[in-house]
């Protein structure tokens, strides 16, 4: 630590050691509380209470949404629904300092008042990573957002142990997508987790497996053909960082990142448990899902490549002279109304 120019002060420790006495209760290790009884994290999302005569802006759903310190993604689903709000504020051109709507301000505050359950939510702070350990990626999306969380299943005493590794959600651009191509930038933001973890356990041989229930992202993975410029590079992206990793297709209803795509109010997140990991994962892998992509590789051909498709009369010797000087049919567009503006102002 002292190489790092890290110079520590003091240790706290829940097994007593040779240097170091056994401590208990709570305590804060970089922004995140540590039980050390129960060894375990959980996250502090103590909050002022608002009154009625509080004025809910922009400024103050943003401020309150950041004070949720959340570095592993644990809180995802339940963070997910005021991040959408604010991107809603944005597209209705809401300034800072204005008051919401009635509509807003109540879904601001439904969701704001179930905030204090956060506090029972807990994982464990040990993760048990032996020879039989493996990686498991879910990803998602919705029209909305799209996610994806990392699990780590392994065997230990005759048991199995699924821990949550991290977990990721992105809100989806302002400019629409369709969910095909939303599916496929989720399925980018696991492989980068899932890269980021390896490099940082330093197990470049652990297994990995990838899930979605997306047939078209799993088609543009595992298939090569003439794509568009946008699912050619995710798609390189995607195999570069996956090589030698499997590819699964699993049933929306067995996805647990659709939870993390969708959000959920704090009270609902508490009640599914699902940083525990989806109940078939701890089976056999007899009893998982086949993985097998179904789906039409013509429907999926259709929906990675976009033609535009323009008819010229060239009937005429020579062809017209906005062919020469333009070749982009929208610049096209653009050129001739100035040219009939200039004409109706003349």
């Amino acid at each position: 630590m002292l190489n790092g120019c890290f110079n520590l002060h003091g240790f706290e420790s829940n097994v007593a050691g040779k240097n170091v006495d056994r401590s208990s209760g709570d305590i804060s290790v970089l922004g995140v509380i540590w039980n050390l009884e129960t060894d375990t994290l959980k996250f502090c999302t103590d909050m002022d209470t608002l009154t009625c005569e509080t004025k809910i802006t922009k400024r103050l759903i943003l401020a309150i949404v950041q004070k949720i310190f959340d570095p592993i993604g644990l809180l995802t689903p339940a963070t997910l629904l005021p991040k959408l709000l604010i991107q809603h504020l944005w597209k209705m051109k809401i300034a800072w300092d204005s008051e919401l709507s009635p509509n807003d301000v109540n879904v601001f505050l439904k969701w704001f008042r179930d905030l204090y359950v956060l506090k029972d939510v807990t994982l464990s702070r040990c993760m048990i990573i032996n020879s039989t350990s493996e990686l498991h990626v879910f990803v998602d999306a919705s029209k909305e957002a799209y996610a994806a969380c990392v699990f780590v299943r392994s065997m230990f005493k005759s048991d199995v142990k699924v821990t949550l590794v991290r977990a990721k959600a992105r809100v989806a651009p302002l400019k629409p997508l369709s969910i095909p191509r939303l599916e496929l930038m989720a399925c980018c933001i696991g492989s980068r987790l899932a890269n980021s973890i390896v490099n940082a356990l330093n197990l470049p041989n652990l297994r990995i497996t990838f899930w979605s229930d997306s047939t078209t992202a799993l088609w543009w993975i595992k298939e090569k053909g003439s794509w568009s410029v946008f699912v050619e590079n995710r798609v390189k992206e995607i195999r570069q960082l996956t090589r030698g990793h499997l590819w699964k297709h699993v049933p929306e209803n067995l996805n647990i990142a659709d939870l993390l795509s969708r959000g959920c109010s704090p009270r609902q997140m508490l009640f599914s448990r699902w940083w525990e990991g989806p109940l078939w994962l701890r089976e056999s892998p007899e009893y998982w899902p086949l993985g097998e992509t179904p789906g039409d590789s013509e429907e999926v051909e259709l929906k990675g490549k976009k033609l535009k498709v323009v008819n010229i009369d060239l009937s005429r010797d020579a062809p017209p002279w906005h062919l020469y000087a333009i070749s982009d049919y929208n610049k096209m567009i653009r050129v001739f109304s100035w040219i009939l503006r200039f004409v109706n102002n003349c």
